[in-house]
């Protein structure tokens, strides 16, 4: 059995833009400085499909797919996809995919803000031509499987970093983050000014004088 519950949380138009405009690794360090380990980093091993050419902003759906069984994320995403990241935890599942181009445009046409999975996908070449953002460990050809097990928004683990329904996840070339949604507006707080410091040294370390240093 399939256990459902509900989305939770909404952004802001004005939460959402400004975390557009913010790289994951001063929203990282934002956290990190916050008390949460690893700054809720998700694994390196999860990357952009297209290297990060789509900046992912969104709220989680999350979806627990156990064994390779893609049923639970393919409900999801006719279900529980509009203005949402899925999240996807599969026991790091290596020897098959859990998504293919048609799966990955019934989700973007549902309104996914986007898809990350600690498994594998296939049709990478057709994925990277749709407007959404995709993170997975990888791609593999074979066929997924279904089977009536797993759920849907209850907490997962990716990695260091669990991930519940309704969290934040952010990401870009880099990598992913998950923002706990309690502490969003004091991570947005932090990571801003974290990343106009770090504009400042790094604009400053460029126009330093290296050959009259003293």
């Amino acid at each position: 059995m399939i256990i459902e519950n509900p989305n939770k949380n909404m952004l802001t138009k004005e939460q959402e833009e400004v975390l557009l405009t913010l790289s994951t690794e001063a929203i990282a360090d934002a956290i990190g400085n916050m008390g949460y380990s690893y700054g809720q980093a998700l694994p390196a091993s999860i990357r952009s499909i297209d290297g990060g050419a789509k900046k992912m902003v969104g709220l989680a759906t999350t979806v627990y797919a156990p064994k390779g069984n893609s049923l639970p994320f393919h409900l999801a995403i006719y279900l529980y996809a509009k203005n949402r990241v899925l999240a996807v935890a599969t026991d790091c599942y290596d020897d098959g995919p859990y998504m293919g181009a048609i799966m990955a445009m019934t989700a973007m046409q549902n309104g996914a803000s986007g898809i990350v999975i600690d498994g594998h996908v296939r049709d990478i070449k057709q994925m990277r031509q749709l407007n959404v953002p995709i993170y997975a460990k990888g791609s593999i050809p074979n066929q997924p499987t279904k089977e009536d097990e797993g759920s849907i928004n209850e907490d997962i683990q990716l990695g260091n970093a669990v991930i519940r329904n309704g969290d934040v996840l952010v990401g870009d070339a880099t990598g992913v983050v998950a923002i706990p949604f309690e502490i969003l507006d004091a991570v947005i707080e932090k990571a801003v000014a974290k990343e106009k410091k770090d504009v400042e040294r790094y604009e400053a370390t460029y126009n330093f004088d290296y050959a009259n240093p003293f």
